[in-house]
């Protein structure tokens, strides 16, 4: 079992700040069509997201800033990339409309559990799961491999309402 500490600056909180800056060449390669390398940023914030809780958990540096830092990272990455690839046509409205409405209603719904309970709720496993689906999705839409595309989506769409009915279970049980 680990602690939670109050700290900052940790390592694991170090890489989710990584994480959101990397949107910023993330789109900025999108945008510029340099798929390869936006693909490689890609790769790297997921690398970056598995190790952020890893190193945190192995060097016992878990922090109360890392529950609330490695959600935001995520969030701010996918919206940054999944909006991106929206505008180039390479992921449909509906589908980057359910993975923001997922994350605004994770988000409602950690504020309203921090402001009743004082208590910051840790990332579960099937968001994690759910993100890591969400980003292979991103991944098969920057290769542009259409015809795998809309198998991914789907899948990926029942991956993100397990994780937000498991979620919400978890919130409004905290909650009661």
């Amino acid at each position: 079992m680990f602690t939670i500490s109050g700290s900052f600056f940790t390592i694991g909180n170090l890489l989710s700040l990584l994480r959101i800056l990397m949107t910023v060449p993330a789109v900025y390669l999108l945008l510029q069509n340099q798929r390869m390398y936006a693909l490689v940023v890609c790769v790297m914030a997921a690398i970056s997201d598995y190790l952020d809780g890893a190193v945190s958990r192995a060097t016992g540096t878990v922090s109360e800033w890392g529950r609330i830092l490695d959600p935001v990272a995520d969030k701010v990455f996918v919206a940054g990339v999944v909006v991106t690839l929206l505008y180039l046509s390479l992921l449909p409205l509906w589908f980057v409309s359910i993975v923001l409405l997922r994350d605004v209603l994770i988000i409602a719904g950690s504020f309203i559990m921090r402001r009743r309970t004082d208590t910051t709720a840790p990332s579960m496993l099937t968001g994690k799961i759910a993100v890591t689906a969400i980003a292979i999705t991103g991944i098969v839409s920057i290769m542009d491999v259409g015809d795998y595309l809309i198998t991914f989506m789907v899948v990926t769409t029942m991956l993100m309402a397990l994780s937000l009915w498991d979620y919400s279970r978890r919130f409004y049980g905290t909650i009661r």
